[in-house]
């Protein structure tokens, strides 16, 4: 029940509330949620085009997979605005050692000479 990028270059995510196997699953775009209303046990959700949805979820678990939902776009949005490329993304980082000394002391010098 993760939510997803639809459009990175337009900043479209969508996250399902529930299973995206069930029927009744409805995905909802984060930007397009205006207010939301504790219903008992559910909750109401306002959208931007003037409709209301209410769903089988307490608001405290639907706000937090809109907060997910965001942080994931957010995350995408600024790694497409990055100005490093796409392969410092993909390859790892060579590590820097630092190693012990024969005389108990570590070798901080080590990490000047590392050309990375």
């Amino acid at each position: 029940m993760c939510p997803i990028i639809v459009n990175p270059y337009k900043g479209i995510c969508l996250f399902p509330y529930k299973s995206s196997r069930k029927e009744d699953c409805i995905w909802f775009n984060p930007d397009h949620i205006v207010k939301t209303k504790t219903r008992g046990f559910k909750t109401e959700v306002e959208l931007s085009n003037g409709v209301s949805i209410l769903i089988d979820l307490k608001k405290y678990t639907f706000i937090y997979k809109i907060q997910t939902a965001l942080q994931l776009k957010n995350i995408t949005n600024d790694r497409g605005n990055h100005s490093q490329p796409l392969s410092s993304f993909i390859e790892p980082q060579k590590a820097k050692l630092i190693t012990k000394l024969k005389e108990g002391k570590y070798n901080f010098k080590s990490l000047g000479e590392f050309n990375g």
